[in-house]
């Protein structure tokens, strides 16, 4: 794990001199105004010349590439793992930008492939890079959850390496909250170690490739609309109606929202605590004579715990005369700041990962006996940027959709369903029921009178029925025979 660390801090610096010297080849002439940062030319206005230097020093940054991919020492899997974020992350930021470093922590990834495959049935056996541990049949069945988790929990073993052709596996309880397909083919295991609450927590993640061969799923087709509105009973992350007529939503409880709310509260007391712990210290530090170690000078300037963790450390090692009041006070923030940090992650990763379980279950009982699903087509990262052009960043809106995640919704209807992407233009104003397109306000509220027939309908709902009559009139599904049989 730490060699991953260390790849991906030295691909950083690679890239890092890559674009610097791209920049001094595209910078522009100088202009001689003072302070001016140079403009960057486009690749088309550059000279002959300078096209060749650019291609040398791509040349020169694969070059790089390949000398610290081979100086880490990592298994192929690995390292192809670390080269591929890096390939993401370099598509992604802006152009005068550089990747960050990655402080070591103890966190990382090991990650195992299988290049031709490994049956499900053969992890359960005896294989020799992988084993799973048997698991009884009631740990997917049995009514009793708390029965279900204890009949979860079982072992796996992957193997890291070999001495003298004897396998070395490394060997983690593990509690799998979901059956693997059968008739699936695992394509690649990885051990995930990560801190939550200043603690350690293990994970397995297996990619599981099924059979394409498979039955498409049968039954009548059904249109989500996705988004987020706040309603009485809670969080409306999505509405769904199917072509027989059933309709309903899915909603976030207020227990849910209480845990995301809890997660701002603790937040807000870590600010209250690092603010106090800043003004007490500034006030003794103007009445005492301090060592020339303790610079606090730009205390002020200390806006996250570290420096004040980090002073705490110092001052343990060099304690002086009259120094106990504050160096008391400083002990306690420490106490009180990581204990409410610690509230914080474990919370923040048990209702994070509770929404995701929840998304999961709602969309395998959506889609248990339905067949075809149609999606809005359209990008959320746009939807996101007008929501926040139109209610500001810090309103309360623009909390619950980060709330919803209805990007992770999405991903789950796609992974289960038989997904069709559905033009979603005008279907929150059309009227599904007469086809009627009278412009409204569809911000003010959420049910609308239709002006052609006079209809009440949940605006929502109405997106929803209108992306299902457009899907089924658009894409041939249950063998050409569906029709929209709703009322």
């Amino acid at each position: 794990m730490q060699r991953r660390s260390w790849l991906w801090n030295a691909l950083a610096d690679v890239e890092c001199e890559y674009r610097a010297a791209a920049r001094r080849i595209l910078a522009a002439p100088d202009t001689g105004i003072l302070d001016a940062r140079p403009a960057i030319r486009r690749y088309s206005t550059l000279t002959p010349e300078e096209k060749e230097q650019l291609d040398a020093l791509e040349l020169s940054r694969r070059v790089g590439v390949k000398r610290v991919q081979s100086e880490s020492g990592l298994f192929w899997c690995n390292y192809d793992d670390e080269i591929n974020n890096y390939q993401r992350a370099r598509k992604q930021i802006a152009g005068g930008a550089g990747l960050r470093h990655r402080r070591w922590t103890g966190a990382g990834k090991v990650t195992v492939r299988f290049q031709y495959g490994l049956k499900v049935e053969q992890a359960f056996a005896d294989d020799t890079r992988l084993r799973l541990g048997a698991v009884d049949p009631g740990a997917w069945s049995h009514p009793s959850r708390g029965v279900r988790r204890k009949l979860s929990r079982t072992t796996v073993r992957i193997r890291i390496g070999s001495d003298r052709r004897v396998p070395l596996w490394l060997e983690l309880p593990v509690v799998l909250h979901r059956p693997l397909p059968p008739s699936g083919v695992i394509r690649a295991a990885s051990v995930v170690r990560e801190i939550v609450g200043g603690r350690f927590r293990w994970r397995l993640l297996l990619i599981v490739e099924q059979s394409a061969d498979e039955p498409p799923r049968q039954g009548p087709a059904v249109a989500i609309d996705l988004g987020w509105r706040m309603l009485d009973g809670g969080l409306r992350v999505a509405y769904w109606e199917d072509e027989r007529g059933a309709h309903g939503q899915l909603l976030l409880t207020p227990d849910l929202l209480w845990a995301f709310e809890k997660l701002n509260d603790l937040r807000s007391k870590q600010e209250r605590v690092l603010n106090q712990a800043r003004a007490s210290l500034a006030a003794w530090a103007a009445s005492h004579d301090l060592p020339e170690w303790a610079d606090l000078t730009r205390l002020a300037q200390w806006k996250g715990p570290r420096r004040f963790l980090r002073m705490l450390h110092l001052w343990s090692h060099n304690r002086f005369e009259g120094d106990h009041a504050a160096f008391e006070d400083l002990a306690a923030f420490e106490r009180e700041y990581l204990r409410l940090q610690a509230w914080e992650e474990n919370l923040r990763d048990q209702t994070v990962r509770h929404r995701r379980q929840l998304y999961r279950e709602l969309v395998s009982s959506l889609l248990e006996n339905r067949g075809p699903v149609f999606l809005e087509d359209f990008d959320l990262r746009n939807v996101a940027r007008k929501a926040v052009a139109r209610e500001g960043k810090s309103a309360f809106r623009s909390a619950m959709r980060v709330v919803a995640c209805p990007s992770l919704l999405r991903r789950c209807f796609e992974e289960k369903g038989e997904c069709h992407k559905i033009d979603g233009r005008y279907t929150t104003q059309d009227c599904s029921w007469c086809g009627c397109a009278d412009p409204w306000d569809a911000v003010r509220t959420v049910m609308h009178q239709c002006a052609g027939c006079g209809r009440w309908f949940d605006q929502d709902r109405n997106a929803a029925r209108n992306l299902l009559q457009r899907g089924l009139a658009s894409t041939p599904v249950n063998g050409g025979e569906a029709h929209f049989l709703g009322p």
